[in-house]
C-alpha cells in the first residue's frame, strides 16, 4: 500500500473566503518500469481508498498488499494493468469523489478529515493477497524525481457566492418536521425525493417543508432577526441528459394540514413569494440551494409562530415541462446527503424594564 497526501490548504481558503464547487478533478501518477523486476505478472487494478484515521495509526497485515482496516470505501480507481510494465508511463484516473470529501460541494461545515488517499491494489479477482507477485509501482515525492513523474492532481472548481450569518448575528439551525411532495391529480408522496415543476413525463410536482419553530413560540421577543435561509441538498436533474434551468418560489402556507389529507389541489398558500432562486443547469450535483425567506421567518416569530404551516416550493413556471431539480428529503439514506434546513441569524435582544412609578395622594378632608 502507497498513501498520497496532496497540499488542499489554499483550496480550503478559497472554500472559506469565496466559496468553491470542485466539479471536476483527476489525479495522474507515472507507472513504474518493472521489466527487471523478479517474480510473474498478475492483472491488476490500484483503487484510492481515504484514510480514516491519521497515517501513523495504519495498520497492515503481513501476506497481504494493505489492511482494509483504517481505510473507507474507495473513492475511485485506475484502469486494469494486464501486462507488465516496461517503461514509465503515466496513468489518470477520476478524482472529483475523492477530493469532494475534504473539500464538499455542499458546504465547509460537512469537510472530512483529510488524513491522505491509499493507492490499494487489487488482483483481477478483487482481492489483495500477496501470492509473491509483481506489484504496480508508481514514482513518489522527493527531491531526486523529475518533476513530470511526481504524482499530481487537476482542479476544476467555479466560485459561488455563500450566504451565511454575519457578526453580531449567530446562526441558529431549525430542523426539518415533515416533508411531503404534492403530485397534481395523485395522490401526495412523503420519504421521497423532493423536487417541483412539470417533469419530461407531464407530472406536473411542488413540495411542502415544515421546519420546528417551537424554541421561538414563548420567547419571540427576546429575538433580533437579520437573516434567514432555506437550506436545500441539490442532488441531480430528473434527466441528467437534458438538463434545463429552473426557477423555484417559496410560498408560505396559510392553513393547517396533515399529510393524510394534504393534496396539490387543497394546499392554501399566499400568492406572493417569499424567496426564489435560480436552479442553473449546470448546477453541480451534492451542492447546497440556499434561499432566502427573511421576512417571512420574521413574521413568524414576531406572532410567537402561532402560523407556521410551512411553506410550499413551487416552480415559476409549471406548465414548462423539462427535466426538474431532486433535493434529498428528510431522511436520506445515502451518505453525503442532508435533509432540508432553516438557518436563522439572530441575536438576543437586551431588555431594560422602567421603573414602576407610584404616587400617594392625601385623603381629602372632609368638612
Amino acid at each position: 500500500m502507497s498513501v498520497v497526501k496532496f497540499d488542499l490548504e489554499e483550496l480550503k481558503r478559497l472554500q472559506e473566503e469565496n466559496g468553491i464547487w470542485i466539479y471536476e478533478s483527476y489525479i495522474t501518477l507515472t507507472v513504474k518500469d518493472t521489466s527487471t523486476s523478479v517474480g510473474e505478472w498478475t492483472e491488476q487494478v490500484t483503487k484510492m481508498q481515504p484514510l480514516a484515521v491519521p497515517l501513523d495509526e495504519v495498520t497492515t497485515n503481513n501476506g497481504q498488499l494493505t489492511s482494509e482496516q483504517n481505510l473507507d470505501e474507495p473513492t475511485g480507481q485506475f484502469n486494469e494493468i494486464s501486462r507488465q510494465p516496461l517503461s514509465d508511463r503515466p496513468m489518470s484516473a477520476e478524482f472529483t469523489e475523492t477530493i469532494q470529501k475534504f473539500i464538499s460541494p455542499y458546504n465547509k461545515d460537512k469537510n472530512e478529515d483529510y488524513n491522505g488517499v491509499a493507492l490499494v491494489n487489487y488482483y483481477a479477482d478483487d482481492t489483495n493477497e500477496n501470492y509473491g507477485n509483481q506489484i504496480v509501482k508508481y514514482y513518489s515525492f522527493d527531491n531526486e524525481t523529475d518533476v513530470e513523474l511526481v504524482p499530481m492532481i487537476d482542479v476544476c472548481y467555479k466560485e459561488v457566492p455563500v450566504k451565511e450569518c454575519e457578526h453580531p448575528y449567530e446562526p441558529e439551525t431549525s430542523t426539518v418536521v415533515t416533508t411531503v411532495v404534492l403530485v397534481k391529480d395523485e395522490e401526495s408522496q412523503t420519504n421521497t425525493t423532493l423536487t417541483h415543476g412539470t417533469d419530461d413525463s407531464g407530472n406536473t410536482y411542488r413540495t411542502i417543508i415544515k421546519f420546528d419553530l417551537g424554541r421561538y413560540s414563548e420567547n419571540f421577543r427576546t429575538y433580533d432577526i437579520a437573516d434567514s435561509f432555506i437550506h436545500l441538498n441539490y442532488l441531480k436533474p430528473s434527466d441528467e441528459n437534458n438538463p434545463a434551468n429552473r426557477t423555484v418560489n417559496v410560498h408560505k402556507i396559510t392553513e393547517d394540514w396533515n399529510e393524510d389529507d394534504v393534496t396539490f389541489e387543497n394546499v392554501r398558500y399566499e400568492e406572493e413569494p417569499a424567496g426564489s432562486v435560480i436552479i442553473e443547469e449546470e448546477r453541480l450535483g451534492g451542492t447546497e440551494v440556499t434561499i432566502s425567506i427573511t421576512e417571512l421567518v420574521e413574521e413568524w416569530i414576531e406572532r410567537g409562530v402561532v402560523d407556521n404551516f410551512g411553506v410550499i416550493l413551487i416552480d415559476a413556471d409549471e406548465e414548462e415541462s423539462s427535466s426538474v431539480p431532486q433535493y434529498a428529503h428528510e431522511s436520506p439514506s445515502e451518505p453525503n446527503q442532508y435533509q432540508p434546513q432553516l438557518t436563522i441569524c439572530r441575536k438576543t435582544m437586551s431588555s431594560t424594564s422602567a421603573p414602576v412609578v407610584t404616587s400617594t395622594q392625601r385623603p381629602t378632608e372632609m368638612v
